[in-house]
């Protein structure tokens, strides 16, 4: 104070504790599963006019010799309709139309139209009589796989045109091969959603929606997320995972790549599982030479019969050493309907083991090549195994 005196006096401040509030955000890609491409499938249908009852229109007739005819009458514009099914399968497909033509007096004046669908510009018309007596064109079926084809006369009275012999041929588009990926990612903070870009080309998510190659996917969402892929995902590809914390910061992280191939076999596919640890799928029922894949299968460490009763038959230790990677150890699994046959002048049983993260059992098959490389069976124990 003025008479200078000190003063002490004790002053409480409360502060409330804050916690730090830490946001981890994680991503991998694994489970590659590839899905088999299909070839395109031929489709047609014929009409030989046998029977025009299930044509429609005005002024058609059975022309001699089972003929679709046209123009015989006294109008100029008779016309005949009928509507073609191949299967929602085959729709948005092009098609290739023929058909043979016979004269009635048909003359330069006349003139044959065909329209598809209902559309009104002919995919083909003709004044005067077709070229070499036949005609050639395409056409797209409509959206449910139909093609509903018109054929109309303009001609004099009666001129006269016979149809015959119409044939519809297409074939359906093949179906690439493409490949699926699990997306697991583990976000612990706040927010609802996460933000994921930089897929590459072909590639989509089985959730979310997607601006301009930015993603949203919500955390309900992520323990099912799955990208899937027209080309195998590369450790190169630049994509990233994000979130917005409450503070507004945004933390974004790129996931780990930790590929293991699961490969549906295919006659005739040519498979290299690379690295990783890779499965080859057969399903259904079938009878399993190894031999015979020893030069279109490499690198698989483990063959799954699944679905349906397969027998390898044949088994060496030299397919094992060719379709299998570095170590030359092949794993086996199927079921009690599935059975592996091994000849004991090359095999040796040994002991049963058990696989400590899918509590499998295995028996332990071991062989010796003509060069003296070791090679090594795993085969289920739900499997038979048949001696000889």
């Amino acid at each position: 104070d003025n008479s200078g005196a000190t003063t002490t006096q004790i002053v409480s401040v409360d502060v409330a504790s804050v916690n730090d509030v830490v946001t981890t955000i994680s991503a991998t890609i694994d489970n590659e599963i590839t899905i088999p491409g299909t070839a395109g499938n031929s489709f047609s249908q014929t009409d030989n006019f046998n029977d025009n009852s299930d044509w429609s229109g005005y002024g058609f007739s059975s022309a001699g010799g089972g003929k679709l005819g046209l123009g015989m009458g006294t109008r100029n514009d008779e016309y005949a309709e009928k509507t073609f099914s191949f299967g929602s399968e085959n729709a948005n497909e092009t098609v290739t139309i023929t058909f043979d033509t016979t004269s009635y007096g048909w003359d330069r004046n006349d003139t044959l139209n065909v329209n598809v669908n209902d559309n009104a510009s002919a995919v083909y018309s003709s004044r005067g009589f077709p070229s070499g007596g036949s005609a050639s064109f395409t056409a797209i079926t409509d959206e449910n796989g139909d093609l509903k084809i018109k054929f109309t006369a303009e001609s004099g009275s009666r001129d006269g045109i016979g149809i015959d012999n119409l044939a519809i041929s297409g074939t359906s588009p093949n179906t690439p091969e493409t490949y699926q990926y699990d997306f697991d990612i583990v976000s612990e903070d706040t927010s609802s959603v996460v933000s994921i870009s930089g897929l590459p080309e072909g590639a989509t998510l089985n959730a979310g929606t997607n601006e301009n190659g930015m993603w949203t996917v919500e955390k309900s969402d992520l323990g099912t997320l799955k990208i899937n892929s027209t080309s195998q995902i590369e450790p190169t590809e630049d994509i990233s995972v994000s979130v917005t914390t409450e503070d507004g910061e945004t933390i974004t992280v790129s996931p780990t790549l930790d590929i293991d191939d699961t490969i549906a076999f295919n006659a005739g596919d040519i498979v290299d599982g690379g690295e990783g640890l890779d499965t080859l799928v057969f399903d259904g029922s079938m009878d399993i030479d190894m031999g015979a894949l020893d030069d279109i299968v490499s690198n698989i460490e483990t063959i799954n019969l699944d679905t349906g009763s397969q027998n390898i038959t044949s088994l060496s230790t030299e397919d094992v050493l060719n379709v299998t990677d570095a170590d030359n150890v092949l794993r086996i699994d199927g079921d009690n309907g599935d059975e592996v046959a091994i000849d004991t002048s090359e095999w040796t049983l040994g002991d049963f083991k058990t696989d400590t993260e899918t509590g499998a059992t295995y028996q332990e098959v071991t062989g010796t090549t003509d060069d003296g490389t070791g090679v090594t069976l795993e085969i289920s124990t739900d499997i038979t195994i048949d001696q000889s």
